[in-house]
């Protein structure tokens, strides 16, 4: 396996796990229901995803059988950075510089990676958010930040950043408009 694919392995893999976190906490899905229940963004099928995507089932792993079903669980699809709507750009993060686009349909949580590591990637977005009017906050948890705004499509935001192999997994999630 070449270098480009196996970064491009790890990143999706590091991608998935800090999607899967936040599904499983329930962070992807802030309601009254259990995490990813009809949002289409859960730990499950971040883990029925990979291990199909890692052909781990085809080697004898475990499989995911009996998890939701990905075409009704999984609305984090892989996407190109001119597919975000324009109000990304414009109130987020410039996605020009960007590899691995994930998002669900409302763009509400997307995740993405940086040719860089966590520190770079977290110094990045807060320079992007900052440019765009954003108040950071810090949370108190390495690589995180949450961030409020007045005024534009969305009044708050959280951020996640993490290094995984010789990139940074960076995870947004604002609310659904």
């Amino acid at each position: 396996m070449d270098v480009p694919t196996k970064r491009r392995r790890r990143a999706l893999l590091g991608l998935g796990a800090v999607l899967a976190v936040l599904g499983l906490a329930g962070v992807a899905a802030p309601s009254a229901e259990p995490a990813g229940a009809g949002v289409g963004f859960s730990g499950r099928a971040y883990a029925e995803r990979l291990i199909a995507e890692s052909g781990r089932a085809a080697q004898g792993l475990p499989s995911a059988e009996g998890l939701e079903s990905p075409a009704t669980a999984f609305a984090g699809t892989v996407r190109s950075a001119g597919a975000a709507p324009s109000w990304v750009s414009e109130e987020i993060a410039s996605l020009d510089v960007v590899q691995e686009v994930r998002a669900t349909d409302d763009w509400s949580v997307m995740g993405f990676t940086l040719e860089t590591d966590a520190a770079g990637a977290q110094a990045w977005m807060t320079a992007q958010l900052e440019e765009r009017g954003w108040v950071l906050i810090d949370t108190g948890v390495k690589g995180s930040a949450t961030a409020v705004k007045e005024g534009g499509r969305r009044p708050w935001l959280l951020f996640s950043c993490t290094t995984v192999g010789d990139v940074a997994c960076i995870v947004v999630q604002a609310p659904a408009p």
